[in-house]
């Protein structure tokens, strides 16, 4: 077998060419294969009329080694946050670039990976985003730790007011805003990141007891909980940077230790009771290997009365600078809120993962049209990565 070669993402940044690479020549990449991936969404065949080329692939074969890296961020949300301040990063000796990861794992946050299958497209926001299709840890073997502290700082606060713990299906994760605020005893101005992830929770004992933290049992015998108790944990200051990683959790259980309990509240008589992170609070998790998610369900099962609901599409076209963006047949997601994070990996050809969209059929007499408004609550995650150069 022929020695891959190591590409530096600086040479890819130079070159500012859309490629695509993979460590065997005689391994296909997996998503060509991905875009059948439901029955009436025709696999596409780009012509040459329209412009629409496929990803060239490299004649040798070749990876990228580097490390996958939470974004910082700044205090550049006041004046319209960009997305790649808002994803992961990539980065090597040479050069850094954002990522999108099919197979997302927490532990590789941090550490240096082997990607053995990639695509690159270079982008005029952010220099160019590197698409992670398959990966390996370049360390060898990792341990199969499943508890992820949120601060890396040190402790400045009194830990018996953190003490709380929270486990359940992590439903949603909202955008992440800019909020004014005055720090301190002197009175400091502050703007402080952060978020809000909705989480629904059950009443057994298993999931209320003191090691609900220990998520294993919890996944396995996941049938038998009825999730339905919402609760809301708020991420504040650097647990925001946790925010591109939460997003790919949606549909995972997990369970929080290490939590503030605060009462918020909203106008002047509602109130809601919120857990809110600390610096000693940990992310507990085990990854679902095999998720319930039938694509075909989620297409058939629509009533179209404006409610919310999942839909996995191929990408047609995006339109009005992404704002509208057209999936399958007649199927359209309208892209309103500006802070809403939307992968640098949507273009055409790609098939998406739409969580939290309200689903409405205007059911017009002359067309079948059905149209997904996204909203605070929306998550759009892709399946597969499109095999063409723009779009």
């Amino acid at each position: 077998m022929e020695k891959a070669q190591v590409i530096p993402i600086s040479d890819l940044l130079r070159r500012r060419r859309p490629i695509s690479g993979t460590s065997s020549l005689l391994t296909s990449q997996p998503h060509a294969a991905a875009l059948s991936v439901e029955g009436d969404a025709k696999t596409l065949n780009p012509n040459s009329s329209s412009g629409t080329k496929v990803l060239k692939s490299l004649s040798e074969p070749s990876v990228i080694i580097g490390t996958l890296s939470l974004p910082k961020l700044g205090d550049s949300l006041s004046s319209g946050m960009n997305s790649c301040q808002r994803c992961l990063s990539f980065s090597d000796s040479s050069a850094s670039a954002c990522c999108d990861v099919l197979d997302f794992d927490f532990r590789m946050i941090g550490r240096k990976i082997r990607v053995v299958s990639w695509n690159f497209t270079p982008s005029k926001m952010c220099g160019g985003l590197v698409e992670i299709i398959k990966w390996e840890f370049a360390e060898g073997s990792i341990s199969s730790v499943d508890s992820f502290p949120l601060y890396s700082g040190g402790v400045n606060e009194d830990c018996r007011k953190a003490r709380h713990n929270i486990c359940g299906l992590l439903e949603s994760v909202s955008p992440v805003s800019l909020i004014p605020c005055t720090m301190g005893s002197n009175g400091n101005e502050e703007n402080l990141h952060s978020f809000i992830a909705e989480v629904s929770s059950c009443d057994c004992e298993l999931c209320n007891g003191k090691d609900c933290k220990k998520v294993g049992p919890l996944v396995e015998r996941h049938d038998g909980h009825a999730f339905s108790q919402t609760n809301f944990v708020y991420f504040n200051g650097p647990a925001s940077c946790w925010h591109p990683a939460m997003l790919r959790l949606i549909g995972n259980v997990v369970s929080f230790s290490g939590l503030r309990k605060k009462l918020v509240y909203v106008g002047k008589e509602e109130a809601q009771l919120m857990f809110v992170t600390s610096n000693v609070t940990c992310l507990n998790y085990r990854k679902l290997h095999n998720k319930d998610i039938s694509y075909r369900c989620v297409k058939t099962n629509l009533e179209g009365n404006g409610e919310l609901g999942m839909y996995v599409g191929v990408v047609r076209g995006v339109y009005m600078q992404s704002m509208i963006v057209e999936l399958d047949k007649e199927v359209w997601l309208l892209l309103m809120d500006q802070l809403l994070v939307v992968p640098h990996s949507l273009r055409v050809g790609a098939v998406l993962l739409l969580r939290n969209v309200h689903i409405v059929n205007p059911r017009f007499p002359w067309s079948k049209m059905l149209i997904l408004g996204a909203c605070h609550k929306t998550s759009i995650s892709t399946v597969s990565f499109s095999s063409l150069e723009t779009g």
